[in-house]
């Protein structure tokens, strides 16, 4: 309820006990009462916020989900790394070390390599090995393939 001192000064007068909730209440009323809309009209907008505010809602759920299924999809798929390292025997001696260190079975899969495999030493020709040329079968995981590529010493 608005009242009038007589000077032109309008403030709010509330009939109700000054309990926080009350006067809370009053204030907010007499805000919405200013702005000229109906009762009827701020609860379609409230309806309407609250149905946009569902829509953004439900969106950034439905992100997240297809971000959760890709990261396990990607975390289930096998993860087959081909690397050349010193052999922990000898240093000097290359290996070619093909490992799966996904979660998963990898199957049917070939190496390819550009440009191809050169080897200072012809009896470490892996470029014509059938690890190369007719690919592996299966490898489990966790599970490496090792093979003898090359001298370090007399790699140029």
């Amino acid at each position: 309820m608005w009242a009038s001192d007589g000077l032109g000064i309008h403030r709010f007068a509330s009939r109700t006990p000054r309990n926080g909730s009350a006067t809370r209440f009053g204030v907010a009323a007499s805000l919405l009462h200013m702005v000229g809309w109906s009762a009827e009209t701020w609860t379609a907008v409230g309806t309407a916020t609250t149905a946009g505010v569902a829509l953004v809602a439900a969106g950034v759920g439905f992100r997240q989900l297809h971000v959760a299924r890709q990261a396990r999809e990607a975390q289930i798929r096998p993860f087959v790394v081909v690397d050349i390292v010193p052999s922990p025997v000898l240093g000097s001696i290359l290996n070619l070390v093909v490992e799966n260190v996904g979660l998963t079975l990898a199957r049917d899969f070939r190496i390819r390599f550009t440009p191809e495999l050169q080897t200072s030493r012809e009896q470490y020709d892996l470029a014509n090995s059938m690890l190369i040329k007719s690919g592996i079968p299966t490898l489990s995981p966790r599970r490496r393939i090792t093979a003898i590529f090359d001298l370090g010493r007399e790699r140029k």
